[in-house]
């Protein structure tokens, strides 16, 4: 009969260890459990004292058990039936018979801290962490002995704790949880609290874990939810969380179920144990509550090694019916495949030909169900779900890992741009969210291809951009910081190349955001993510009013995606941008950074319909491997020079789209010159901007109230004035004038002459008396003197600085104000037409720069009087008369014309809305336009 002391020690060797208890289970060591040891002489020591003392073994992480005690006196036999009816059958392993008539069934420990849970339901108990059992053959008070049914050393090795069971009894109380908030950044003031959290649940939940492990996992958590701008000491406050956390809260690993000592032994199964005095149990009644394994472990996992701990070998796996250990399922499911988790957002990705998927969990749960037949449906969900948690907590890596730029990932292997060569997949080196369709050849030819493209892109010059564009695109990355955006009437080709990109780059490899959908949707920037490019054809014309996120996606910088419903996450964008749409959108603002980042590349040649062929695209791609040749050879090239070079048309084409887009800016630079000295009405300024964008075909011209807050942007410097016109206060524009005239005016001056006077003085033109009520030009009162020039003489009227000095006095007798003679005005005009027209001809003949605008302008008008003569008083038709001196003359000299026009008074708008014109004379009162 084993003795006692033979027992304690036998258990010793095994890897657990024990401390004396009395009958009644009170333990007698001062520190009860925490004293317990494997140390041979201490054991021989407290025996010595103490020949009938019991045998207490601590549960736990320090014994790497957990017992489940059932007492039938208390109603357990019931309360654990009704729990296998709704969850399954418990795994076999190691079951002890209490002195108290009820019995202990032993469990390996899952790992982290599993608290005792007492009285979980009537008659059952749940011993772990802080608390211990007393084990065969130790004697009870009742007179009885604690006896094996199936023993623990020499018997089956303890199963995992049935994640059902663990959740079946009570939780201790939850540490205190510290989100982030609804951006996903840490609120203010809470990074300490949410760091020491973070840390303590990492390090209590992996048991073994290490410190380069904890880090691994805390610190691209914090990463991602903090600024390192406003944690200057972050690195450092996590290396002293983790430290603290794995003081505080680190558990060895579990042991292995073999349950080995410390010299590495492992008693448990081998002849040694046995001869050591083990006490044999009696033969294991059948028991109903268990399903015994079908095979043996061996038979189970073939070739696999049947002991060791989860990192580095195994613990045994059984494949009974729902009876199985997870960590070896865990063990075997790394061994097989590659995962790799995202900390920020939870995702597990695998690896898969080349490629890490995001369908991990969906894989994870198929190879649990092929693994083990599983009949209670709640059983093979908790399964599932603790396997994949348990991947999930051992393969975090950072998300910045994947898609390395210089690497282009084919079907036959990984392309080194840097190296010029290709070598083979590495899942642990390599970690793509893409990859390439095509096989790499050196020898493949793309000359169907390239037949195809010279004949739709006849310009070598953008046919090399294009060439240099693909090459860009093979490799995730936005180095170069351009979008791309291509456009032309239908039927052109331009659709049929992009969709060849699509199918080089592979259709998992590319998203299809339109960049108004970027803009403003919150969700569409997650779509780009592991992307090589985002393609989108026929983008809308609605007009692009934020450009924010497009230049963060191709700067360089971090931007937040978002998936619905799931947690927000930061990456630097590598997909390239690239648009396109038979006619290109506007832009509400455009910067520097924004003008920097575009080119526009126009596809010009028209496809008529006999030549259309609709399997013109499977028949290219045909060519693949060669326009993947094609592309490498544009790559290497564009990184030699490291930036792009478009040709004349591509610049050209870019500056148009801008100048268009960017309509407010175009027209200011067109049509108005800064000048402190006047002012312009608002409502006046707007009728010609939407006039010039009428003129020129600005898609949409900007809203007034949109003017008005671009233009203090635009012309640094103006501010609003409030002028007083025809006894009204009226707003305008103080610091700019309009370059080809119109209604600009002076401001006020004091004494002195004004800078406009002194011009128009010095070409002998101007006329000025200061404080005479009836000579020309004179004011009284502090009345507003007359604007220089305005009683210039005619024949002075066609000076350089008359230009916006031209809007005689339309109100006889108003102070200050004179009516010229119409006929000598006119008279004048034609002086100033011949004189325009000379100069034209002399630009053209000598092949100079075209005349000034002054020049234009008088041109443009002169052609313009005889034009409204013949249509005679009345409503005119505006558009019929600029499409005809637009003929022979530019929109801003034809703009600048009709400005002129309304500045004289020959045309007006009358109270039809409709604007007039009337052959000679002047009208008696000139409403300003725009006005109610």
């Amino acid at each position: 009969m084993t003795t006692l002391l033979e027992a304690a020690l036998c258990y010793a060797k095994s890897g657990l260890p024990v401390f004396p208890v009395k009958a009644d289970k009170t333990p007698l060591t001062p520190h009860g459990f925490k004293d317990s040891t494997r140390d041979a002489d201490t054991i021989h020591k407290w025996w010595a004292e103490n020949p009938g003392a019991g045998i207490g073994v601590p549960m736990g992480s320090v014994s790497g058990l957990v017992v489940l005690d059932v007492d039938p006196r208390h109603g357990g036999d019931d309360s654990l039936e009704a729990l296998l009816e709704e969850h399954g059958l418990l795994p076999r392993g190691p079951v002890a018979k209490t002195g108290g008539g009820g019995e202990h069934r032993y469990f390996a420990h899952p790992g982290g801290n599993v608290p005792p849970a007492h009285g979980f339901r009537p008659g059952l108990d749940l011993q772990g962490d802080g608390s211990y059992v007393v084990a065969p053959p130790s004697p009870h008070a009742s007179g009885n002995t604690y006896e094996w049914v199936v023993p623990l050393v020499g018997g089956p090795r303890p199963p995992m704790l049935p994640g059902w069971l663990l959740r079946a009894a009570p939780a201790p109380a939850a540490p205190r949880q510290f989100g982030t908030d609804t951006d996903g950044r840490i609120p203010h003031g809470r990074r300490h609290d949410y760091l020491i959290s973070l840390a303590a649940s990492v390090v209590s939940r992996t048991p073994g874990i290490t410190e380069a492990q904890a880090l691994a996992i805390v610190k691209p958590a914090m990463y991602a939810a903090s600024d390192d701008d406003r944690w200057p000491s972050r690195d450092r406050d996590i290396e002293t969380a983790v430290r603290s956390a794995l003081g505080k809260f680190g558990r060895p690993a579990p042991p292995s179920n073999s349950t080995r000592s410390d010299t590495g032994a492992d008693p448990v199964h081998t002849p040694e144990a046995g001869s050591a005095g083990t006490p044999p149990g009696p033969s294991a009644p059948a028991d109903r509550r268990v399903e015994s394994p079908t095979t043996p472990p061996s038979d189970v996992l073939p070739g696999f090694p049947a002991t060791g701990p989860l990192i580095g070998e195994p613990p045994p796996m059984w494949s009974a019916e729902g009876a199985w250990v997870h960590a070896g399922a865990v063990w075997r499911v790394l061994q097989e495949e590659h995962f790799c988790s995202l900390p920020d957002t939870r995702e597990i990705l695998r690896y898969e030909r080349g490629v890490y998927n995001g369908f991990a969990e969906a894989f994870i749960e198929s190879w649990v169900e092929r693994q083990f037949q599983i009949r209670s449906a709640s059983a093979k969900k908790n399964h599932r779900n603790e396997v994949v948690n348990a991947v999930r907590a051992a393969t975090f890596v950072h998300r910045e890992t994947f898609n390395r730029p210089g690497l282009v990932n084919l079907v036959n292997g990984v392309y080194d741009l840097g190296k010029g060569e290709r070598r083979d997949h590495d899942p642990e080196k390599d970690r793509f969210t893409y990859r390439i369709p095509v096989a790499y050849d050196n020898d493949a030819d793309p000359a169907p291809f390239l037949a195809w493209l010279a004949e739709v892109q006849p310009e070598p010059e953008n046919r090399t951009l294009i060439q240099e564009m693909v090459g860009y695109c093979l490799s995730p990355g936005n180095e170069l910081q351009t979008m791309f955006f291509h456009v032309g009437e239908g039927a052109n080709g331009k659709s049929t190349f992009l969709s060849v990109l699509a199918e080089l780059l592979g259709t998992a490899s590319c998203s299809h955001e339109p960049p108004q959908t970027i803009s403003e949707n919150r969700f569409s920037v997650a779509e780009l993510y592991g992307k090589l490019a985002n393609i989108a054809a026929d983008i809308p014309l609605q007009t692009l009013t934020k450009t924010d996120k497009l230049k963060s996606l191709t700067g360089g910088d971090y931007v937040r995606a978002e998936k619905k419903n799931k947690q927000p996450f930061k990456f630097v964008n590598g997909a390239k941008l690239v648009f396109s749409g038979q006619r290109l959108p506007a832009v509400k603002r455009i910067d520097g950074a924004f003008k920097r980042r575009v080119l526009v590349i126009e596809w010009p040649v028209f496809i008529p319909l006999e030549r259309r062929d609709s399997f013109l695209v499977p028949r290219l791609c045909k060519s693949l491997p060669g326009i993947l040749n094609w592309a490498l050879e544009g790559r290497h090239r564009l990184w030699e020079r490291g930036r792009f070079a478009p040709g004349e048309t591509v610049r050209r084409a870019t500056e148009d789209w801008l100048k268009r887009s960017a309509s407010l800016e175009w027209f200011v630079q067109e049509e108005v010159v800064r000048d402190p000295d006047e002012w312009v009405l608002k409502d006046e300024f707007y009728a010609r901007y939407a006039e010039f964008c009428e003129a020129n075909g600005v898609p949409e011209a900007m809203t007034k109230q949109e003017v008005g807050a671009e233009i203090v942007r635009i012309v640094p410097g103006i501010r609003p004035h409030r002028p007083q016109v025809e006894g009204r206060r009226e707003k305008a524009w103080r610091g700019l004038r309009f370059r080809y005239g119109g209604s600009s005016q002076s401001g006020l001056q004091g004494p002195g002459t004004s800078d406009g006077q002194k011009r128009l003085d010095a070409e002998g033109g101007g006329q000025r008396t200061d404080g005479d009520p009836d000579g020309p030009g004179g004011s009284t009162d502090g009345a507003r003197p007359a604007r220089p020039g305005q009683n210039a003489s005619p024949k002075n009227s066609g000076t350089a600085s008359g230009r916006n000095n031209e809007k005689l006095a339309l109100e006889p007798g108003r102070a200050g104000r004179t009516t010229p003679d119409p006929e000598d005005v006119f008279a004048g005009r034609a002086t100033r037409a011949d004189g325009a027209r000379a100069a034209l001809e002399r630009s053209d003949e000598g092949g100079v720069v075209a005349a000034p605008p002054d020049l234009e302008i008088d041109a443009a008008y002169a052609d313009l009087i005889p034009i409204l003569d013949a249509q005679g008083p009345g409503v005119w038709d505006r558009d019929v008369t600029r499409t005809r001196l637009r003929t022979a003359h530019s929109a801003g000299a034809v703009s600048g014309a009709f400005g002129r026009l309304m500045g004289l008074g020959k045309s007006y708008v009358g109270e039809d809305g409709r604007e007039h014109y009337r052959p000679g004379g002047w009208p008696e009162r000139l409403p300003f336009r725009g006005r109610e």
